[in-house]
């Protein structure tokens, strides 16, 4: 029996529990719903109608009440009679407003609005206007101003003679000073006590933010131009900016060697490197990618044409500046070159040395006629099929312009160069 109480209990209390556990949940669910705003319901319904007991429903349908309903109670009472009265009428008279206008016809509007404004005020100067138009003659300033005028005698008084004391501390002021180093050293010892003790006035320190402020606006302005003409990537635009920087350069130049011609030394040595660098890295050559595509695109527009004959002529312009530096490296060369000795002269103009003295002409046309005489007789030889082994094929003694032998030496027999393989 205890157990089956003790059994009942327990079933009575979990299901205690779970009747708890879902009022919770349907609680929490609540929390989280949206609340809307129910209908207004009649609880006392009647067939009354004023304003404390408004309902869409009337008779049994579903309508709304108007106005015109409300005002039929009006009629009960000669006071508010009217009152229907002008109701019925604005009813009747009742439009639809019109559409607001667009907002370019409401510009144009008070833009003629305004100019009419104006025109109203500026007639009130047409009197004016016409009287100065007719007048035969006008002095201006219009508005007539008073004018003084000093005599001599009024500018006369304003000035008196000087006494004896003054003149003489004029004339002490006048003469040289004994000690000017010292009155220098005072003198700017003063003027650092003075900025010391007294410092800048505020019309001084607003000219000087004003001249800060300047130089700002200044470095700024420029430095947003350069940014600007760093962007822009038109070769054209470069070109010309380029030219205008040489042509700046040029006129510089030309100032520096009127006032200070070291300066202008030391700016021709620098244009001198740049020069030098440019014929180094070959920039103005028809090489490159971008002097190719201009090359084909030459053929049919004219503005390539004239840029690429703009570059040949730099390329053959700095080519030509090389060949002078040769040249003049050159010439300095054979200045520098030493004189040679008395001995040197006799050994050349030795006429036992064949090979170091220049030949005459006729010399050298005898030594080339023998040679070629040795030739034929040579071939002859080999095409009668080895006529005598001991023949000379070739004998040359040729020699050259410059007075050295080109192929010196007789060509040896064909048995002496068996022997010597062997």
């Amino acid at each position: 029996m205890e157990e089956d109480l003790s059994a009942q209990l327990d079933i009575q209390d979990s299901d205690d529990d779970a009747g708890a556990h879902n009022k919770l949940l349907g609680a929490v669910t609540k929390l989280y719903q949206k609340k809307r705003v129910g209908a207004v319901s009649r609880k006392e319904p009647s067939l009354e109608v004023s304003e404390f007991h408004l309902s869409r429903q009337h008779n049994g349908r579903n309508e709304r009440i108007r106005v015109a309903e409300l005002a039929r109670s009006l009629n009960t009472r000669a006071t508010y009679a009217q009152i229907s009265h002008k109701l019925k009428t604005a009813q009747k008279r009742a439009k639809t407003l019109p559409k607001p206008l667009e907002q370019i016809h409401t510009d144009r509007i008070n833009r003629a609005a305004g100019y009419e404004h104006t025109k109203q005020q500026l007639n009130r100067w047409d009197a004016v206007v016409y009287q100065q138009r007719v007048a035969e003659q006008l002095s201006f300033p219009l508005r007539s101003e008073t004018v003084t005028v000093h005599q001599n005698t009024d500018i006369a008084k304003m000035f008196r003679k000087p006494t004896e004391l003054e003149l003489e501390l004029s004339e002490l002021l006048k003469q040289p000073k004994p000690f000017p180093q010292q009155d220098e050293e005072a003198h700017e010892n003063k003027d650092e006590a003075k900025e010391k003790d007294y410092p800048l006035s505020l019309a001084n320190v607003i000219e000087k933010r004003k001249m800060i402020a300047k130089l700002r606006a200044q470095q700024s302005y420029k430095q947003t131009k350069a940014m600007r003409h760093s962007k822009i990537k038109s070769k054209k635009f470069h070109q010309i900016q380029r030219r205008a920087r040489v042509k700046e350069q040029l006129k510089e130049f030309e100032e520096l060697q009127q006032k200070d011609p070291e300066a202008a030394l030391q700016r021709l040595e620098e244009l001198e490197k740049t020069r030098a660098l440019e014929r180094v890295t070959l920039r103005h050559r028809s090489t490159g990618q971008w002097a190719k595509n201009l090359v084909v695109r030459a053929k049919y527009d004219k503005e390539a044409r004239i840029a690429l004959a703009e570059q040949l002529a730099k390329s053959k312009e700095l080519t030509v500046k090389l060949a002078q530096n040769k040249e003049s490296e050159s010439e300095k060369e054979e200045e520098e070159v030493e004189v040679p000795s008395q001995s040197q002269q006799t050994k050349e103009n030795d006429p036992d040395n064949p090979w170091v003295v220049k030949q005459s002409k006729e010399m050298v046309d005898f030594v080339s006629g023998y040679r070629k005489y040795w030739e034929t007789k040579g071939r002859e030889l080999e095409a009668k099929g080895g006529g005598g082994e001991g023949v000379v094929v070739k004998q040359n003694h040729s020699l050259s312009d410059s007075g050295g032998p080109e192929n010196s030496g007789e060509e040896k027999t064909k048995p002496e160069q068996n022997r010597e393989e062997d």
